[in-house]
């Protein structure tokens, strides 16, 4: 059997998903799967801020053409960066 140290209590576990002293997750994939999970968890209950707010009143406005523009805008945005990283890549690409 496998037997892993605990990095915080220092307990040795022998092919345990957690540390039986204190609870700690051993299993890497395990734990980077609750930290994003807690990381996307936070993201979504954060306020926003009066930018996002901005673009929210723009896209979900009840008038048309103000929802169009927002996407007309958008869609040039997405363009112009396409554009740029297609530049920027052709740049990084040629020197080697």
């Amino acid at each position: 059997m496998k037997s892993q140290k605990c990095p915080q209590c220092g307990t040795w576990n022998e092919a345990k998903q957690e540390c039986v002293q204190c609870g700690y997750i051993l299993n890497y994939e395990l734990r980077r799967k609750k930290e994003v999970e807690q990381q996307e968890k936070d993201y979504l209950s954060r306020e926003k801020d009066r930018f996002d707010r901005f673009v929210d009143q723009f896209k979900n406005s009840k008038w048309l053409v103000v929802r169009a523009l927002y996407y007309v805008i958008y869609s040039i945005w997405l363009i112009y960066f396409g554009i740029i990283s297609f530049f920027a890549a052709l740049i990084a690409w040629s020197p080697g």
